[in-house]
C-alpha cells in the first residue's frame, strides 16, 4: 500500500507535464482568490473550486495508470482491491487538505492585508469549503471508479459546473428578492455561503465522514465488479 500511495506522488508530482498541471491548478486557484476579493469569490473558491482540484488528481493517476497499463500489473503485488482503491482516497483527502491548508495559510492576507473580508466570516466559509469539498470527492470519485479517468473527468466536471451555476442562480435569485442593504446583503450571504451556527457544522462535519466512508465502500465495489467482467 506504501508503495502504490508512493507511485501516485510520483505520478503527480514527478512526472513533469502532471506537475505543471497541479502547478497550474494552484496557480489559477490562487489568480481567482485574488481577482475576486469579496466575499461571494472568497466563498465560490472554497465550496467549488477546490474539488476541482481533488478530482484531478484522481484522473492524473487513474490516466497514468491505464497508459502505463500498471491497473493490471499492479495485481501481482501483495496488495488488495480494498486497498488499491483506498489510496486513491487517501491521496485525494491530503491533496485537498494540502490546497485547503494553503487558502487557510493566506486567509489572513485577506483580512488584514486586502480587508475584503472579516477574521470569522472568512474562517466559517473554510469549514464550509471543507466540508462540502469531502462531499463533492465522495461523489466525483464514485463517478470515476464507475466510468474510467476519461468520462470520469468530463462528468465530475460538469457536475461541478452545474453545482456552480445552480450555486450562482440560487444567489441572484435571492439577492432579487431583497432591498441590497449592507444588513440585508450581510444577512444574506451569512444565510447563503457558508454554515453560520455549530450544530450546522456538526451536521455537516457527520455528513462529509459519512459521505466519505459510503462513497468508499460503493467505489470498492465497483473496482471488483469492473475487474471481474
Amino acid at each position: 500500500m506504501k508503495g502504490i500511495i508512493q507511485k501516485d506522488l510520483y505520478e503527480l508530482f514527478g512526472i513533469r507535464e502532471n506537475l505543471a498541471n497541479v502547478l497550474g491548478s494552484i496557480i489559477i486557484v490562487g489568480i481567482l482568490l485574488f481577482v475576486t476579493r469579496d466575499t461571494l469569490g472568497f466563498a465560490l473558491l472554497n465550496i467549488l473550486e477546490i474539488p476541482v482540484f481533488s478530482f484531478m488528481t484522481l484522473y492524473i493517476t487513474m490516466e497514468s495508470d491505464e497508459k502505463s497499463h500498471f491497473d493490471t500489473y499492479q495485481f501481482v503485488y501483495p496488495i488488495s482491491k480494498r486497498n488499491i482503491v483506498l489510496c486513491k482516497y487517501i491521496i485525494g483527502m491530503v491533496c485537498q487538505m494540502c490546497i485547503s491548508i494553503m487558502i487557510l495559510c493566506l486567509i489572513p492576507i485577506l483580512v488584514y492585508g486586502y480587508k475584503m473580508i472579516e477574521w470569522s466570516v472568512a474562517m466559517k466559509i473554510w469549514g464550509t469549503g471543507m466540508i462540502f469539498s469531502v462531499l463533492m470527492l465522495s461523489i466525483s470519485y464514485v463517478i470515476f471508479f464507475s466510468f474510467g479517468s476519461k468520462v470520469g473527468i468530463f462528468l465530475s466536471a460538469l457536475l461541478d459546473i452545474v453545482v456552480m451555476i445552480g450555486y450562482v442562480l440560487v444567489l441572484t435569485v435571492f439577492y432579487d428578492k431583497i432591498e441590497r442593504t449592507d444588513s440585508l446583503l450581510e444577512w444574506n450571504v451569512e444565510r447563503v455561503v457558508y454554515l453560520s451556527s455549530p450544530m450546522a457544522f456538526v451536521v455537516g462535519g457527520v455528513a462529509g465522514v459519512v459521505g466519505i466512508v459510503g462513497s468508499y465502500m460503493v467505489s470498492v465495489r465497483l473496482y471488483q465488479r469492473k475487474l471481474n467482467n
